[in-house]
């Protein structure tokens, strides 16, 4: 599926061209072994209202702005996509209860918008970013690779845990600010100097066991 979109004064429009869009409670439907590239704007779009539907296997790449969007749905699955290019890997937008497991992208993971109880398990992004209200999110194992930073926490986010993360060439590791308290758990190598909170933000960091966490707080 290439080239996925429309034009507009000869050029392509940069909305509504998706190579697969899951619409109109679209539910139970897979989507697997596709080269998916190309599309004028989204790779793969999960609509509002749908469920179930299962994206595996697949090469999603070099679509104009996400690869992948789920939007104001909920059970889905994302597992085992080489992701690449764009503007971001994977874009988590009010969404609830799905599972985007053992992917590779190499931009950014975004959530938010009150997005809850996702989990993201074995992937690896450039950086994870949670937004506007998400809660209670879980990103566990896998890596985050060259951010900067790596983890950005922003505008109400809270609840949020990182747990079992690889932070591999990261130019800063952690950029806290305007939202809640959030927690990494054995997330390594993190280093305090790379580490910044501001406003009200709180980052809890344990490394060494249930009882030896590290609060860091704006100065």
């Amino acid at each position: 599926l290439h080239d996925c979109g429309y034009f507009e004064n000869g050029q392509p429009a940069r909305r509504n061209g998706y190579g697969v869009d899951f619409a109109q409670g679209a539910q139970g439907n897979v989507v697997k072994n596709n080269w998916i590239r190309d599309a004028f704007d989204e790779g793969v779009h999960f609509g509002s209202g749908s469920e179930g539907n299962r994206v595996i296997e697949n090469t999603i790449e070099n679509n104009f702005n996400e690869q992948v969007y789920l939007l104001n749905t909920s059970d889905n699955q994302v597992k085992e996509n080489i992701i690449t290019g764009g503007r971001i890997s994977v874009f988590v937008d009010g969404a609830n209860t799905n599972s985007v497991k053992e992917n590779l992208g190499d931009r950014m993971l975004q959530v938010r918008a009150g997005a809850t109880l996702n989990q993201f398990k074995e992937n690896t992004f450039r950086s994870v970013r949670f937004e506007q209200d998400a809660t209670a999110n879980e990103v566990k194992d896998g890596q985050i690779i060259g951010g900067n930073p790596c983890i950005q926490l922003r505008t109400g986010a809270t609840g949020n845990v990182l747990r079992g993360v690889e932070l591999v060439d990261c130019v800063s590791d952690i950029d806290a600010r305007e939202s809640g308290t959030n927690t990494l758990r054995d997330v390594n190598p993190l280093r305090p100097d790379k580490i910044s909170v501001r406003d009200l933000a709180v980052v809890i960091v344990c490394n060494e066991g249930p009882n030896k966490c590290q609060k860091f707080t704006a100065p």
